[in-house]
């Protein structure tokens, strides 16, 4: 950390202490929050080191800490770690955004973390949104990815609490406090089955983040819900475990399929699944993925299977092969597939009957 941003850190928490500076907050970015709500955002901005005089950081009655993109890369980039990020937005022929996808690298990590915002999924009628296009959903996928490549708890972001319905809504944090002062009030109207349990939601925002849109979405979906805010809290415990019982059942079938994608998908059609979604359907998954282990472990050509037996043991294979057949390693590796299957078994069995 440069002495620049460490002197303005440390002015930051002794701000905190100053009675004067707590009033100005609390009449400004954290303008509603009680006494308890706002002990809890001192300690958020102490832990992310995120400055609310900078308005990197504020606060939102009823919803909780909120950050915008600016405040999650300036934590990105004060990670020894942080090695840079990519964002690229795919339009359609109109040019109207498909999804923007961000990369974020870590030097500790041979891979970066990804992740995508899809336009349609959190588009929004507000003035910004409808003239910058293009910037406003590339911001969405930069706080997907930092947050999820930093581990940035604590905060949330506005996608995540739904909707800006406010015909004021201009982006600023006055404004948003207005809009969710709103969307409280509209709450108390809605059908009591929605929740109102805004750590839930933001457990949620954090599972999709490790999910991916297309998996967290379709547990929903399967839930009989298209967003988390429609669930009561009971039901969102359920989804919520099933969520977590979806990443510990696939981790497997995910790291199989790193071993060798081609092979994975050709045995998992086999068992009759189009995907690792569809496999964890089944309701034998442990012994499924028992049998695409020992499949992904067995060699699949002949010559892969006369490998093996070599390297079990090399004197008594290369005594058959070479004393009974006349094969050396250029003969073998001459065969046809066909060929190689039938020395296979004439080997097989003089090493079981042992000539």
């Amino acid at each position: 950390m440069s002495t620049a941003v460490a002197v303005r850190d440390e002015r930051a928490v002794d701000s905190f202490n100053d009675a004067e500076m707590v009033r100005t907050l609390k009449d400004t970015v954290c303008r509603g929050a009680t006494d308890a709500q706002f002990k809890m955002f001192v300690e958020v901005c102490r832990a992310t080191k995120l400055n609310p005089f900078l308005k990197e950081i504020w606060f939102v009655p009823n919803v909780g800490v909120m950050a915008g993109r600016d405040g999650y890369l300036r934590v990105a980039n004060e990670q020894p770690q942080f090695d840079g990020m990519e964002t690229l937005v795919d339009r359609d022929s109109q040019g109207v955004p498909i999804k923007a996808t961000c990369r974020v690298w870590r030097k500790d990590r041979t891979h970066p973390i990804t992740c995508e915002a899809y336009y349609n999924e959190y588009k929004k009628s507000s003035q910004v949104w409808t003239t910058y296009k293009s910037a406003m959903i590339a911001k969405v996928a930069e706080v997907l990815a930092l947050k999820r490549s930093f581990s940035i708890n604590g905060v949330v972001t506005e996608e995540e609490i739904g909707e800006q319905r406010s015909a004021n809504s201009n982006g600023s944090h006055e404004a948003q406090q207005e809009v969710a002062q709103q969307l409280i009030a509209e709450g108390e109207k809605r059908a009591a089955s929605k929740t109102k349990n805004f750590k839930m939601l933001k457990e949620f925002g954090n599972m999709k983040g490790i999910l991916g849109t297309d998996d967290y979405y379709r547990i929903l979906r399967a839930h009989g819900v298209d967003h988390a805010n429609e669930l009561d809290d009971d039901k969102g415990k359920r989804v919520y475990k099933a969520m977590k019982a979806y990443l510990n059942a696939s981790e497997p079938l995910v790291r199989l399929q790193g071993r060798n994608a081609e092979r994975f998908a050709a045995l998992l059609a086999g068992e009759g699944y189009a995907c690792v979604a569809d496999a964890l359907a089944d309701a034998d998954v442990p012994g499924l993925i028992l049998r695409l282990e020992l499949a992904m472990s067995t060699p699949s050509s002949a010559k892969e299977k006369l490998k093996v037996l070599e390297n079990k043991s090399p004197e008594a294979f290369w005594k058959i092969a070479a004393g009974n057949y006349g094969f050396d390693e250029e003969g073998i590796a001459g065969l046809s597939e066909a060929q190689a299957e039938k020395l296979l078994g004439k080997i097989q069995t003089d090493l079981e009957l042992g000539v």
